[in-house]
């Protein structure tokens, strides 16, 4: 019995992980099409942002990438009408940039201040529609947004994400940042995360290095959007997980058959020795 639990558990985890494995790239490359990497901050960085203008001064940007998009990312809380409080990305990017990682309709040409797009998600879950007016907490303030549209999720465009234009908004994310005072001329340059997607994939690595040799971004991370090692990270860990709780779970069944089992037998027990006497 033993023996035969331990090769289900075997066949039911490979199975899983196999599954599991499908998943997690199926993800990735829904969220990122054609994106091959990006760059960013550390973490344990106190810089936050970095300029970007050395890219096109340093690199041939038309011959190695489709496209370069910079974006300004940061989290922040967002209120609706009835107090409802719930944590949001902003993406905060041109919004020709936008629509090169996103589908979104063409007919939307420009996007002013404290003006928003928001993802189907966030329109379900919080009954959200075109017209309202949501509020984000920036600079220590909460400003008011007048949703565009809502948008089909697609893309980097998805969950909790919702998306401003950059240049419109700039003095909330300077006010966020304690440099109210920065005339907004000298960010214009400023992000804090750039995809890039590339002409030739075979030529990854040697792109990665030749932006890493740029004195400017050698303390920042150029980071795979598909990366095996850490989707297989993933796998391992939730398979872990799932054996965990199927072996917990055939053990339970195990348990109560031995028990009702007993319970029949001992239940029976008169009968079978009158069978035996007779």
């Amino acid at each position: 019995m033993t023996f035969t639990i331990l090769i289900f558990l075997s066949i039911l985890t490979f199975s899983t992980k196999t599954f599991l494995t499908q998943y997690f790239y199926r993800e990735k490359i829904e969220t990122y099409q054609d994106i091959d990497f990006y760059l960013t901050y550390d973490q344990n960085s106190n810089a936050r942002y970095f300029s970007i203008r050395e890219l096109a001064n340093k690199m041939d940007i038309e011959k190695e990438f489709k496209y370069i998009v910079p974006f300004f990312q940061m989290n922040s809380i967002m209120e609706i009408n009835n107090n409802t409080l719930n944590y949001v990305n902003i993406l905060a990017t041109s919004l020709e940039d936008f629509k090169k990682v996103t589908n979104i309709s063409n007919s939307y040409t420009q996007l002013n201040q404290n003006e928003i797009l928001i993802t189907s998600t966030i329109g379900k879950k919080y009954t959200i529609l075109t017209g309202d007016t949501i509020y984000l907490k920036l600079g220590g303030e909460e400003v008011p947004f007048k949703v565009i549209d809502v948008i089909d999720d697609n893309g980097l465009f998805r969950d909790n994400n919702v998306f401003i234009d950059k240049d419109s908004n700039i003095k909330y994310f300077l006010k966020s940042f304690g440099m109210e005072d920065l005339n907004p001329i000298f960010t214009k340059n400023i992000y804090n995360r750039v995809y890039f997607s590339l002409n030739d994939d075979s030529k990854k690595e040697e792109i990665k290095k030749e932006i890493l040799d740029i004195p400017q971004y050698k303390n920042y991370l150029l980071i795979d959007t598909i990366n095996n090692e850490l989707i297989e990270e993933s796998v391992t860990k939730v398979a872990s997980i799932l054996f965990l709780v199927f072996t917990f779970i055939l053990l339970s069944v195990v348990l109560v058959l031995q028990s009702t089992l007993l319970i029949i037998f001992e239940e029976r027990k008169p009968q079978i020795g009158v069978t035996q006497i007779l």
